[in-house]
């Protein structure tokens, strides 16, 4: 995945700063690939800097969601990586959580 999905802006209101990474209205930490064929990524928890660092480093290896669901496990062995499969959707998204279902922000 070309650069792990870097090049984003972080979304805050209006304002848009090149910063890696993108946060929805709920907050949730978005990976943006510049790559239209890699998919893009929706972190949880989304304020656990060390996991997005983690995720980022080894996402250019992945090709599908299983591949980098076991390059997560290396470190976090309960992670899970979701393809979205909605039909008719354009882009690829794939739901990456690190305790294997959804936390609130700020779990550790």
């Amino acid at each position: 995945m070309q650069a792990a999905c870097k090049r984003v802006a972080r979304n805050a209101g209006n304002a848009c700063e090149a910063a890696g990474r993108t946060l929805d209205h709920q907050g949730a930490v978005h990976l943006v690939s510049p790559d239209e064929d890699r998919p893009t990524l929706v972190l949880n928890p989304p304020d656990d800097r060390d996991f997005e660092a983690f995720v980022t480093s080894v996402v250019d290896s992945a090709t599908e969601a299983a591949q980098l669901e076991r390059s997560l496990r290396l470190r976090y062995p309960r992670a899970i990586v979701r393809p979205r499969d909605l039909a008719g959707e354009r882009v690829e998204i794939w739901y990456v959580y690190r305790d294997g279902h959804w936390v609130r922000p700020g779990t550790r």
